[in-house]
């Protein structure tokens, strides 16, 4: 069963009657609510309010007052608001809506709640918050939801309006409410709206960020720019052997790029529009490649892209690549198996691939834990998305898209969410390459460090090791 309701009775009123015509039923309960800033809410409800599109003909002064005479009936713009939000915090106990505002803004516009408790008209039912402003992710966002689904977007309630209401609904986006009027909404129009405003630093901001939905007309000169924009850069900086050569590849040949250097440790990419993909295994190449672009080129967008996978997979697969084991087609299983277990023991080769790229990066970007970040991804469907701690930090302004290599099969979306116009394509694996030691690279895949090999290893470097296998509970 699908609901879309605007209020929390009838929703739990539904929900309750569809469980007792299917009381056996092992069906699963969502819900779904959304947020958005109180700058583009306000003319999106006056304009559905009043039917503005198909009210008769108004002159845009006659639109502007009965706008403003709108705003002065607090108690109705109150009523509005607390129809849903209120019941749906209090009963996932998701405590005040900043509060939902700093979680979303850490994991990119959604939080999830629940599941209710079991004397809750939603008992078993999760909540998934989302944020407006942050609609663009929410293809991927359902998707690791309910994967089957396929996402529609559907059109603005002003789509349909007659063209010459346009100029109207433009009108109503850019008025800006005097002190006065905020000050009124957010005094009498109850605790939610207080919070709402709170959260969205309403009452600080001079002006709302425009939101699409409200606008059937919106300006070309206003368009936000994205990661295809003139000069922007994209840089793969992470460790070796979790994906990023396929990556960077995607990026560049999308971009049709020309490799620049052959340095091993630091890729790359001249692009058209003097863009630039980099793709560095070592922390230091890559941000010094990323500063020299930035420094040439300040007014592109930036992003940063690395990854993850789980250390059972991830130590056949760089020691594969550290001794080029294609070229090995001589050696025997046994030979390759011993071979392998001397590099395991071999700390300084693991710390120095390890340590080569996360460690800098979890120090610029607020990462906390590789544990934090996977109880992120779990929620997210194998991806997060953070912002530098300072503006004074040499990644300012760049975004860092983390990603975990398990859930590889939903990059595609992932990236596409962060650059739409790509097209994403699989590259090749490590054993497609050499078919003809296909049987020694599964035996290495296939090989189960022992107890105290993973104890050993979990104690190398500075604790990254430590954390990497907390992780993923791999001892």
């Amino acid at each position: 069963m699908v609901l879309q309701a605007h209020d929390t009775d009838s929703a739990a009123h539904a929900i309750q009657q569809h469980r007792h015509e299917y009381p056996g039923a092992a069906g699963q309960c969502l819900i779904v609510t959304t947020i958005r800033s109180p700058g583009s809410w306000l003319p999106s409800l006056y304009a559905e309010k009043n039917q503005i599109c198909q009210a008769p003909s108004m002159t845009k002064e006659f639109m502007l007052r009965d706008y403003k005479r709108f705003l002065g009936d607090v108690a109705g713009i109150g009523q509005s608001a607390d129809s849903c939000l209120p019941t749906l915090l209090h009963e996932f106990h998701g405590g005040s809506l900043k509060e939902q505002m700093e979680k979303m803004e850490f994991v990119g516009g959604f939080s999830i709640l629940g599941p209710a408790a079991s004397d809750s008209a939603f008992a078993g039912c999760d909540l998934l918050f989302l944020q407006m402003e942050q609609s663009d992710r929410w293809p991927i966002i359902i998707k690791s939801l309910v994967p089957d689904t396929k996402f529609y977007r559907g059109e603005s309630h002003t789509s349909p309006c007659r063209p010459d209401v346009s100029d109207h609904i433009k009108m109503l986006h850019d008025y800006e409410l005097t002190r006065e009027e905020k000050m009124s909404i957010y005094t009498h129009g109850g605790d939610l709206i207080s919070d709402w405003f709170d959260a969205y630093g309403y009452m600080e901001e001079e002006r709302s960020p425009p939101i699409q939905e409200i606008s059937s007309t919106p300006n070309p000169n206003d368009e936000k720019k994205t990661y295809t924009s003139p000069q922007s850069v994209i840089a793969m900086i992470n460790t070796p052997k979790t994906g990023t050569e396929g990556l960077s590849q995607n990026f560049w040949q999308f971009w049709n790029c020309q490799k620049e250097n052959r340095d091993p440790l630091c890729y790359t990419y001249t692009c058209p529009e003097e863009k630039k993909v980099i793709r560095a295994h070592q922390f230091n190449a890559g941000t010094k490649a990323l500063q020299q672009h930035r420094e040439k080129h300040p007014g592109g967008q930036c992003l940063i892209v690395t990854s993850i996978r789980h250390p059972a997979t991830w130590f056949p697969s760089l020691y594969a690549q550290r001794r080029n084991i294609c070229s090995k087609g001589d050696m025997t299983k046994d030979d390759l198996l011993n071979d392998y277990k001397g590099f395991l023991a071999d700390e300084h080769s693991i710390v120095l691939s390890a340590e080569i790229a996360l460690p800098g990066l979890m120090k610029e970007y607020p990462f906390g834990s590789l544990k934090e970040q996977a109880t992120i991804m779990d929620q997210n469907g194998g991806y997060s998305i953070l912002t530098p701690t300072s503006p004074d930090s040499i990644f300012a302004g760049c975004e860092l898209l983390f990603l975990r290599i398990e859930q590889s099969e939903s990059w595609p979306d992932i990236i596409q969410m962060m650059v739409p116009e790509l097209r994403y394509e699989r590259t090749k694996s490590q054993s497609s390459r050499c078919p003809e030691l296909a049987d020694h690279i599964k035996m290495l895949r296939d090989y189960e460090l022992t107890t105290e090999e993973k104890i050993k290893i979990s104690t190398y470097g500075g604790g990254l090791m430590a954390d990497w296998f907390d992780t993923y509970n791999y001892m």
